[in-house]
């Protein structure tokens, strides 16, 4: 029934919004649908032929994952990530993301229930290209992000799809985390503040996890990926404040693009450097890597993440106080919530 009301909901605003609006919306049923029917009990998985070992093996390790989330992360308890779907395919989606030529802010799609978000995901790929092309045609700097993990915020129980087992156990681990802190806490119309505490909590949950269950060398690798990410987030956020500098100048259009494809050139130099020891971005699934959007689709990822490490150690590793902290500032205005978590005001009030 929740699932009819859903659907129904979803024509109706196809109807109310015209013809593009119920293509998008008629693929994100048919590719929710597709996902929902195939969900098959992990341990039926472990007794059939149609999965590598290796993968196998991987979902054993799930369900200790998903009972370490609850209990050591104050994560939902539900039936989530205890099934499993195999799509046989790269991503389940894509994300297409698109900025200005000369401005770091990313255009929005509104949708129901969740608001509004910078990108417009396809469960095809093809149609996330068509998208990409249109807005490449209105002179948009545009992005396609492959997509390795769907959620329905806790409306449905997740699985686990044979895209999050791409990348080996701690990513399997961090994209679990990641994804129950959004059934946990959304807010909406604040992706940077979903995304950037999501962030946080995969980030110092695989370090839990990788403590309770593995030997120093796996930390101290992990511990040394987590070292370089920061290296390179912390390039984004100089190079956005080149640009935000740059675009906000009285300079012609002219001297603004010389200048952006300079500050491009320099950031690409410098991003081989902090990722050659880890030559692993064809795994990512990106397309233009080097633009507006791109740095602005990693962006909602980061931009609060420093402010909410430090609220986690504040809280002494305590997530049923860290969540409640949380969960006060949710219930403020997006730029006092943003405000006081980089002031840490939010540790005195709540």
């Amino acid at each position: 029934m929740r699932t009819l009301n859903l659907l129904i909901l979803l024509i109706i605003c196809n109807l109310l919004n015209g013809c593009q609006t119920i293509s998008f919306y008629h693929q994100a049923i048919s590719g929710h649908l597709e996902i929902m029917t195939k969900r098959v009990p992990i341990k039926e998985i472990m007794t059939s032929d149609g999965l590598a070992e290796d993968k196998k093996n991987l979902l054993m390790a799930t369900r200790e994952i998903r009972d370490f989330a609850s209990e050591f992360l104050s994560l939902p308890e539900n039936e989530s990530y205890r099934t499993f779907v195999k799509l046989n395919r790269p991503f389940v989606s894509w994300a297409v993301f698109a900025a200005p030529e000369l401005s770091l802010k990313l255009k929005e799609w509104c949708y129901p229930f969740i608001g509004c978000m910078p990108y417009r995901g396809f469960f095809n790929i093809k149609d996330a290209k068509k998208l990409a092309q249109k807005l490449k045609e209105e002179k948009f700097d545009v992005t396609i992000r492959g997509i390795s993990a769907y959620s329905t915020l806790g409306w449905f129980d997740d699985p686990i799809l044979d895209t999050m087992l791409n990348r080996g156990e701690i990513n399997l681990a961090a994209t679990v985390f990641h994804e129950l802190t959004h059934q946990k806490v959304f807010v909406k119309n604040d992706v940077t503040f979903n995304e950037s505490l999501a962030t946080a909590i995969e980030n110092k949950g695989v370090y839990m996890w990788l403590e309770k269950n593995y030997e120093d060398k796996k930390i101290a690798d992990f511990e040394n990926w987590l070292r370089t990410k920061n290296m390179y987030f912390d390039l984004i956020r100089k190079t956005r404040k080149s640009l935000s500098t740059l675009y906000a100048s009285n300079k012609s259009q002219k001297i603004m693009q010389a200048k952006k494809k300079e500050v491009f050139s320099l950031f690409k130099t410098k991003k081989f450097t902090i990722f050659q020891k880890f030559k692993n971005e064809k795994t990512l699934g990106l397309e233009n890597l080097d633009n507006n959007a791109y740095l602005g689709s990693i962006g909602i990822y980061y931009e609060l993440l420093p402010e909410f490490v430090d609220l986690i150690s504040y809280c002494n590793n305590d997530f049923q106080k860290f969540f409640a902290i949380v969960d006060g500032l949710s219930l403020e205005n997006k730029e006092e919530r943003h405000k006081k978590l980089k002031l840490m005001e939010a540790c005195n009030k709540y």
